[in-house]
């Protein structure tokens, strides 16, 4: 214990004592102890700033040590982990949190809702006393927030949907101001011919990967657009590597150098940093393009995610869906 003037140290003193006996409650004195005693040796020889770098190497332990310990405590909650997982997702976006005040308010609310779990889907009617059974109206099983904005079976047409109007808008990204001797094939009618986006001269495949770039030299570019629940981006990225690795083998075995992006935007409209970055490189690889411009290339990617699930989310009262026009910003 750092020693203090004969009061403090026996107060100090005495409700350590009394605090190390405690079995069921957790004591940050005896913590702060614990941590002074394990802390390394120091060079410094003036008392007073060796007694202020041990407060402070003590300090911060006790800090990080708590702060851990209560973020594992709200990863466990049913409500509230919601957001701690998603918030770590994402690496506290500060762009994507300042993106949320230039929606329109009703959609904003609803992103807001969606990351803490509080729309109203038929699990929380559940819990709020609201409903008897979480069955969804559409498909019958369980009713989750993942299940209305990504695992609906019967929905599978809603999240193409979704994921054309994402697709589209970064085509339209990269062909504005795009050099001529660069080609974009997409996953979309009539925009690749035969059976499939790889042209036949680069490889004969019946796959179609959302997005092919071939550039004037004949290096290819590979572009697959997921648009998963954030909790299942990882998976997603494997799955599609998993996919793809055969015809990247082939492609480039056939004399183009290839490579494969894949490419994942969380339904709730996150993009997490490593995203981004996969972003930025694609960019880069048919135009030059600043930082500023890519900054609201991104944040348009946002809002056409987030008005898709938006949409998505409140047409899950109905059975019947006619696709709408892809969304457009």
């Amino acid at each position: 214990m750092t020693k203090a003037d004969a009061t403090v140290t026996h107060c100090l003193t005495s409700k350590l004592n009394r605090e190390s006996q405690w079995t069921r409650k957790n004591s940050i004195t005896r913590h702060a102890q614990e941590t002074m005693d394990t802390l390394p040796a120091t060079q410094i020889q003036d008392p007073h700033k060796k007694a202020k770098h041990l407060v402070k190497k003590s300090t911060t332990s006790i800090r990080d040590t708590f702060q851990k310990k209560w973020t594992d405590h709200l990863k466990g909650l049913a409500v509230q982990g919601q957001f701690v997982r998603v918030w770590q997702a994402v690496e506290a976006d500060i762009q994507w949190k300042s993106l949320l005040f230039q929606l329109p308010p009703r959609i904003m609310q609803f992103v807001l809702n969606a990351i803490i779990d509080t729309l109203p889907t038929n699990s929380n009617l559940v819990r709020w006393k609201k409903r008897s059974n979480a069955k969804c109206d559409i498909c019958n099983n369980k009713e989750t927030l993942m299940h209305v904005l990504n695992n609906c079976a019967s929905c599978l047409d809603r999240y193409t949907w979704r994921h054309n109007s994402i697709l589209c808008h970064i085509k339209k990204f990269l062909a504005k101001d795009m050099p001529d001797n660069v080609k974009i094939y997409l996953d979309i009618p009539g925009q690749y011919k035969g059976i499939s986006t790889v042209p036949v001269d680069i490889a004969v495949t019946n796959q179609k990967p959302d997005m092919v770039i071939i550039d004037n030299v004949g290096n290819v570019t590979l572009v697959e657009l997921t648009v998963p629940f954030e909790s299942n981006i990882i998976q997603a990225e494997e799955r599609k590597k998993q996919r793809y690795e055969g015809l990247l083998n082939e492609i480039t075995s056939n004399g183009h150098p290839t490579e494969l992006i894949t490419i994942e935007i969380g339904s709730r409209g996150l993009i997490c940093k490593a995203n981004a970055d996969k972003l930025f490189k694609l960019t880069k690889k048919v135009k030059k393009v600043s930082r500023k411009q890519f900054r609201a290339f991104k944040n348009e990617i946002t809002k056409v995610t987030v008005v898709a699930s938006y949409i998505i989310f409140y047409a899950k009262f109905e059975n019947q869906w006619v696709s709408p026009p892809l969304i457009n910003v």
